[in-house]
């Protein structure tokens, strides 16, 4: 079966190891405006390494986020982690039109897929001729296991959301990129290649975006947990209250030394490692700005640490910047949730497609 398409009026959904997203926008004119948005933590364990583990969990804070955010529509759509996808680039003749192009990969699915295809959900897309070889077309080929995305589609289903857009991970990322790179100070002058360094949980990762594709991701396993776990320990405080002391700064003046500056220095070195990675891997596209998002990006003193350890201008990362927000929105909130807001952003604007 091919993934399925999405419709108007869409909510992105962003499942990670430690919370669940949603994000609804409104397309307006030429821009668009956030109509509604919610994150609801999950318990350790509850999904790990892409995989939700407890299903029932997962939906009840699906469900609590919907009640939270009141969208207008249940239509949504979920992205699935690269881990369980296998993307080709294939290259086929340039008169074949998209239905041709579906029954050639179904007819030649053993030749591109490690599994039977009765198994598998797949979209693709043309990406137009080959440049030295016009009678030839690129086409890029995803594809997983039913299995590998039935259970994201059951908890949002349990939730009672309608999912009408697959997405990979990858995509909505160069997508939400696309949208807010040109509102970024350090791009203007449209730098063709920028390092973006996701902060999540659990794990940092490091992309290379040269126009609007990533050509490279390295992830370290840093992430904003290892810093919450440190406040827990250091403070004796409860998960909630720890990452309420991080977020607000409410914490003893020793912790910039004990804590914070040792966490900085660890996700520098962190990036430092990954940028010089893509370089001996033989990329020769020199990176000239760093981005920071995720829900960690936004600590004191970070952008400028890894600017310095790396010795590359740093900005952050605003996927909403251009997009207007529902007068009832409380601003100052969503700035707090904005960092954490890449992927969902970038799922939500599927509602172009």
């Amino acid at each position: 079966m091919r993934l399925l398409k999405a419709s108007k009026s869409l909510i992105g959904v962003d499942i990670t190891s430690s919370s669940v997203k949603l994000l609804e926008l409104k397309k307006s004119r030429n821009t668009y405006q956030v109509e509604n948005y919610a994150i609801r933590p999950l318990s350790d364990g509850a999904v790990v390494e892409g995989r939700i583990q407890n299903i029932n969990e997962v939906a009840d804070a699906l469900s609590q986020a919907l009640d939270d955010a009141r969208p207008a529509t249940r239509k949504a759509a979920i992205a699935i982690p690269a881990s369980v996808a296998i993307t080709k680039m294939l290259t086929l003749p340039a008169a074949l039109n998209e239905d041709e192009v579906e029954e050639r990969l179904m007819v030649e699915s053993d030749h591109h897929l490690p599994f039977a295809f009765n198994d598998v959900a797949f979209d693709f897309l043309s990406l137009g001729p080959v440049p030295t070889s016009p009678h030839l077309q690129q086409v890029l080929l995803v594809a997983c296991r039913h299995q590998d995305i039935q259970r994201w589609v059951e908890a949002l289903e349990q939730a009672g959301l309608e999912v009408v857009a697959i997405d990979m991970e990858t995509f909505a990322i160069e997508r939400a990129f696309s949208a807010m790179s040109t509102y970024l100070p350090l791009s203007q002058g449209s730098p063709a290649c920028v390092g973006l360094l996701d902060i999540g949980a659990a794990v940092s990762s490091f992309h290379v975006v040269q126009e609007t594709r990533i050509v490279y991701t390295h992830d370290s396993p840093i992430g904003g947990e290892h810093l919450t776990q440190a406040i827990q320990s250091h403070y004796a405080l409860d998960k909630a209250d720890a990452e309420q002391a991080k977020k607000r700064s409410g914490l003893p003046d020793d912790f910039q030394h004990a804590l914070l500056t040792p966490f900085l220095e660890a996700l520098g070195q962190q990036v430092a490692r990954a940028l010089q990675l893509y370089y001996t891997q033989g990329w020769s596209v020199e990176v000239t700005h760093l981005v920071l998002v995720g829900g960690s990006s936004s600590l004191p003193g970070l952008a400028a640490h890894i600017a310095t350890t790396c010795g590359i201008p740093v900005a952050l990362g605003n996927p909403l910047q251009p997009m207007q927000l529902n007068k009832r929105l409380d601003g100052q909130a969503l700035a707090e949730a904005l960092p954490a807001l890449l992927n969902v952003c970038g799922l939500a604007l599927r509602v172009d497609l």
